[in-house]
Protein backbone atom coordinates (compact mmCIF):
# COMPACT_ATOMS: atom_id res chain seq x y z
CA UNK A 1 0.00 0.00 0.00
CA UNK A 2 1.07 3.58 -0.58
CA UNK A 3 1.69 6.07 2.22
CA UNK A 4 -1.30 8.26 1.21
CA UNK A 5 -3.65 5.31 1.51
CA UNK A 6 -2.21 4.47 4.92
CA UNK A 7 -2.65 8.05 6.13
CA UNK A 8 -6.32 7.93 5.16
CA UNK A 9 -6.89 4.72 7.11
CA UNK A 10 -5.00 5.60 10.33
CA UNK A 11 -8.10 6.59 12.29
CA UNK A 12 -9.93 3.39 11.42
CA UNK A 13 -6.78 1.39 12.17
CA UNK A 14 -6.44 3.04 15.58
CA UNK A 15 -10.10 2.42 16.42
CA UNK A 16 -9.90 -1.19 15.21
CA UNK A 17 -12.60 -0.82 12.57
CA UNK A 18 -10.67 -2.48 9.71
CA UNK A 19 -10.80 -5.99 8.32
CA UNK A 20 -8.08 -8.40 9.39
CA UNK A 21 -6.55 -8.45 5.91
CA UNK A 22 -6.29 -4.61 5.76
CA UNK A 23 -4.97 -4.47 9.32
CA UNK A 24 -2.14 -6.90 8.45
CA UNK A 25 -1.16 -4.79 5.39
CA UNK A 26 -1.06 -1.59 7.46
CA UNK A 27 0.99 -3.34 10.19
CA UNK A 28 3.54 -4.45 7.59
CA UNK A 29 3.71 -0.96 6.07
CA UNK A 30 4.15 0.71 9.48
CA UNK A 31 6.98 -1.74 10.34
CA UNK A 32 8.77 -0.99 7.04
CA UNK A 33 8.12 2.79 6.66
CA UNK A 34 9.66 5.01 9.39
CA UNK A 35 7.73 8.15 8.23
CA UNK A 36 4.32 6.49 8.47
CA UNK A 37 5.36 4.86 11.75
CA UNK A 38 6.24 8.25 13.32
CA UNK A 39 3.00 9.77 11.96
CA UNK A 40 0.99 6.92 13.46
CA UNK A 41 2.81 7.22 16.79
CA UNK A 42 2.02 10.94 17.01
CA UNK A 43 -1.55 10.31 15.91
CA UNK A 44 -2.02 7.57 18.51
CA UNK A 45 -0.59 9.77 21.28
CA UNK A 46 -2.91 12.61 20.32
CA UNK A 47 -5.97 10.37 20.21
CA UNK A 48 -5.08 8.78 23.56
CA UNK A 49 -4.58 12.22 25.07
CA UNK A 50 -8.00 13.31 23.79
CA UNK A 51 -9.68 10.17 25.09
CA UNK A 52 -8.18 10.72 28.55
CA UNK A 53 -10.08 13.99 28.95
CA UNK A 54 -13.17 13.92 31.08
CA UNK A 55 -16.28 13.89 28.97
CA UNK A 56 -18.75 16.70 29.51
CA UNK A 57 -21.94 15.38 31.06
CA UNK A 58 -24.96 15.64 28.85
CA UNK A 59 -27.33 18.43 29.77
CA UNK A 60 -30.96 17.38 29.52
CA UNK A 61 -32.43 20.68 28.27
CA UNK A 62 -29.51 21.86 26.15
CA UNK A 63 -31.21 21.29 22.80
CA UNK A 64 -34.48 22.91 23.85
CA UNK A 65 -32.61 26.00 25.08
CA UNK A 66 -30.53 26.08 21.90
CA UNK A 67 -33.66 25.80 19.76
CA UNK A 68 -35.34 28.59 21.74
CA UNK A 69 -32.30 30.84 21.30
CA UNK A 70 -32.30 30.23 17.56
CA UNK A 71 -36.02 31.06 17.35
CA UNK A 72 -35.45 34.25 19.34
CA UNK A 73 -32.70 35.33 16.95
CA UNK A 74 -34.95 34.62 13.99
CA UNK A 75 -37.74 36.68 15.57
CA UNK A 76 -35.32 39.58 16.15
CA UNK A 77 -34.19 39.45 12.55
CA UNK A 78 -37.81 39.47 11.35
CA UNK A 79 -38.66 42.42 13.59
CA UNK A 80 -35.57 44.30 12.37
CA UNK A 81 -36.56 43.61 8.77
CA UNK A 82 -40.05 44.96 9.60
CA UNK A 83 -38.54 48.14 10.97
CA UNK A 84 -36.33 48.50 7.92
CA UNK A 85 -39.35 47.95 5.67
CA UNK A 86 -41.30 50.57 7.57
CA UNK A 87 -38.50 53.13 7.44
CA UNK A 88 -37.43 52.60 3.85
CA UNK A 89 -40.75 52.00 2.13
CA UNK A 90 -43.73 52.86 4.29
CA UNK A 91 -42.50 56.18 5.68
CA UNK A 92 -41.67 57.75 2.28
CA UNK A 93 -44.96 56.48 0.89
CA UNK A 94 -46.88 58.15 3.73
CA UNK A 95 -44.94 61.38 3.19
CA UNK A 96 -45.71 61.31 -0.52
CA UNK A 97 -49.42 60.69 0.02
CA UNK A 98 -49.64 63.49 2.59
CA UNK A 99 -47.75 65.84 0.25
CA UNK A 100 -50.07 65.08 -2.65
CA UNK A 101 -53.10 65.51 -0.39
CA UNK A 102 -51.78 68.87 0.89
CA UNK A 103 -51.20 70.12 -2.66
CA UNK A 104 -54.67 69.00 -3.69
CA UNK A 105 -56.28 70.75 -0.72
CA UNK A 106 -54.20 73.86 -1.44
CA UNK A 107 -55.42 73.90 -5.02
CA UNK A 108 -59.01 73.53 -3.88
CA UNK A 109 -58.67 76.36 -1.38
CA UNK A 110 -56.86 78.57 -3.88
CA UNK A 111 -59.39 78.07 -6.63
CA UNK A 112 -62.36 78.83 -4.37
CA UNK A 113 -65.84 77.75 -5.31
CA UNK A 114 -67.21 77.50 -8.78
CA UNK A 115 -69.15 80.79 -9.05
CA UNK A 116 -69.86 80.55 -12.74
CA UNK A 117 -72.37 77.75 -12.43
CA UNK A 118 -74.10 79.28 -9.42
CA UNK A 119 -74.37 82.67 -11.10
CA UNK A 120 -75.52 81.11 -14.35
CA UNK A 121 -78.25 79.25 -12.49
CA UNK A 122 -79.32 82.44 -10.74
CA UNK A 123 -79.37 84.45 -13.95
CA UNK A 124 -82.21 82.33 -15.14
CA UNK A 125 -84.17 83.01 -11.97
CA UNK A 126 -83.03 86.51 -11.10
CA UNK A 127 -82.69 89.47 -13.39
CA UNK A 128 -80.19 91.35 -11.26
CA UNK A 129 -76.66 89.95 -11.84
CA UNK A 130 -75.03 92.02 -9.10
CA UNK A 131 -77.42 90.80 -6.41
CA UNK A 132 -76.85 87.18 -7.46
CA UNK A 133 -73.08 87.67 -7.39
CA UNK A 134 -73.23 89.40 -4.00
CA UNK A 135 -75.37 86.60 -2.63
CA UNK A 136 -72.62 84.02 -3.25
CA UNK A 137 -69.50 86.18 -2.93
CA UNK A 138 -69.90 88.04 0.36
CA UNK A 139 -70.42 86.81 3.88
CA UNK A 140 -73.30 87.87 6.14
CA UNK A 141 -75.44 88.82 3.16
CA UNK A 142 -73.59 92.06 2.39
CA UNK A 143 -74.87 93.62 -0.78
CA UNK A 144 -72.74 95.26 -3.44
CA UNK A 145 -73.55 98.88 -3.86
CA UNK A 146 -72.69 100.57 -7.06
CA UNK A 147 -70.08 103.28 -6.69
CA UNK A 148 -72.42 105.80 -8.26
CA UNK A 149 -74.99 105.39 -5.48
CA UNK A 150 -72.32 105.97 -2.83
CA UNK A 151 -71.00 109.06 -4.56
CA UNK A 152 -74.47 110.47 -5.12
CA UNK A 153 -75.46 110.03 -1.51
CA UNK A 154 -72.20 111.65 -0.32
CA UNK A 155 -72.79 114.61 -2.67
CA UNK A 156 -76.37 114.95 -1.46
CA UNK A 157 -75.19 114.99 2.18
CA UNK A 158 -72.56 117.61 1.42
CA UNK A 159 -75.07 119.83 -0.40
CA UNK A 160 -77.52 119.76 2.42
Amino acid sequence: MKCNQIHKKLYQYHEGNLSVHLKVKIDEHLNNCPECSSIYTKFAQTMDHLNDKEKIPEQPFYYTRLKQRMENQKAKQESVSGIVWAKKILQPAIYMVSLVLAVYIGILIGSGTNYDTKIAENELVSDDYIEAFAEYQYLNDFQIESIENVLITEDDEKNK
